[in-house]
């Protein structure tokens, strides 16, 4: 299997929500780790979630949620 690279971090559901919805548009293939224990405890009470893209993909990704890292950055515990 093909090493994968994180590209977001954040316990947000509205930077999740957003996140998945410029990754699905730009056909970018993803996995989000931690998601579902964000569902069933709620936000920030676990991990946060983690986007996970192909190596070859990562910067494309990275460039497409560069906002959404600025604001997941400004995130507060």
């Amino acid at each position: 299997m093909e090493p994968l690279v994180r590209v977001l971090t954040t316990g947000d559901a509205g930077i999740i929500a957003v996140a998945k919805s410029l990754l699905d548009e730009e056909q970018i293939e993803y996995i989000v780790q931690n998601e579902s224990l964000q569902e069933l405890f709620g936000l920030n009470v676990t991990k946060p979630a983690e986007f996970l893209v192909r190596r070859e993909a990562a910067e494309r990704a990275r460039d497409l949620l560069a906002d959404l890292r600025a604001a997941a950055d400004g995130e507060h515990p």
